[in-house]
């Protein structure tokens, strides 16, 4: 997909409300420049070396999505942070799609130390920037996102016009429905796609669990509680009647 001058022009005028706005030097116009903080590395949590490796494809317009990361992925952060997951994070672009990319843009110029903080500020206020999209406010929304993280008002503008970042991520998308995602989020666990029903705290865990080799909690708890029964079982002789 390419970016064309009117498909930024729509960025900035119709969605992101940029027109009659800020200054824009460029006119909408895309560029080939990009900002010195901005990554096109892989966006990963945890250590390289993980034993289980979990790929996300998700987009910032997402529901489900949000919802994903501010219900269940803190559940699995002790997991990372021990060294036994890591999370690699793929863009995938759903409606609407030009605040998506605008949001993911805003990441990656954030630079490699604040991708994840950006993702976590977009999904926790993801409502309100929806509703400001709706309203033709959207620019205002994603402008304040990007200045809580170190980008003022021209890096942003340079940074929702920046051709090959806009580029990096449309191939990133393409990369996956090649693979075959077609919706989001979609968890790939160890080059596996994970079932939808296991999209819990609960069952992610016990998938991480299995490709560890640790046995379920679940058959150890009962194993203790058969212990115990079996342990306050009285025997014949401690319930016969003295004579």
């Amino acid at each position: 997909m390419k970016l064309t001058t009117w498909m930024m022009s729509a960025f900035a005028c119709a969605t992101l409300a940029a027109c009659g706005g800020a200054s824009d030097a460029n006119d909408g116009k895309p560029t080939t420049g990009s900002l010195p903080s901005t990554t096109f590395e892989i966006q990963s949590l945890g250590n390289e070396d993980a034993p289980v490796v979990m790929v996300e494809y998700a987009s910032v317009t997402c529901v489900h999505c949000a919802h994903f990361h501010n219900e269940i992925l803190p559940d699995l952060k002790p997991r990372i942070e021990a060294g036994e997951l890591r999370l690699e994070f793929r863009e995938f672009l759903t409606a609407p799609g030009d605040i998506a990319m605008a949001g993911f843009q805003i990441a990656r110029c954030a630079g490699d130390d604040k991708y994840f903080e950006v993702l976590e500020d977009l999904f926790s206020n993801q409502t309100g920037i929806m509703t400001a999209a709706r309203n033709r406010a959207g620019r205002g929304a994603l402008l304040a996102v990007a200045q809580r993280h170190g980008l003022n008002e021209e890096q942003f503008n340079v940074c929702v016009r920046d051709q090959k970042l806009f580029d990096f991520i449309d191939s990133t998308m393409n990369t996956g429905i090649e693979l075959g995602v077609n919706s989001t989020p979609t968890l790939i666990i160890d080059g596996e796609f994970v079932d939808r029903t296991a999209y819990t705290a609960e069952g992610l865990n016990a998938l991480i669990d299995q490709k560890l080799g640790i046995e379920p909690a679940v058959e150890e708890e009962a194993a203790e509680v058969v212990e115990e029964t079996e342990a306050e079982t009285p025997t014949p002789e401690e319930t016969a009647t003295e004579e």
